[in-house]
């Protein structure tokens, strides 16, 4: 597994301290910008930090292939 180097850690501390004013400051335009594209983008950050961001189904029209390489990525990276 691989660890941040101190340059991301310190990056990500001071990202953190920062957290909450960006939280007020997305809460404040979603709720008094007069852009409906702010508005809009400024909700979709809120939710997606809160939920997490939707799953998106892949639907493969082959025969299954896709889904078996697919796993076998996914069980190679797990192995490591």
């Amino acid at each position: 597994m691989l660890r941040p180097n101190k340059a991301t850690v310190e990056v990500k501390e001071l990202a953190r301290l920062h957290g909450p004013a960006a939280i007020k400051e997305a809460v404040h335009i979603m709720k008094t910008s007069e852009s409906d594209q702010a508005r809009l983008a400024a909700a979709r950050e809120i939710l997606d930090r809160a939920y997490g961001k939707p799953q998106q189904a892949i639907v493969a029209a082959d025969d299954g292939a896709l889904t078996a390489a697919m796993m076998s990525t996914v069980n190679t990276a797990s192995a490591r």
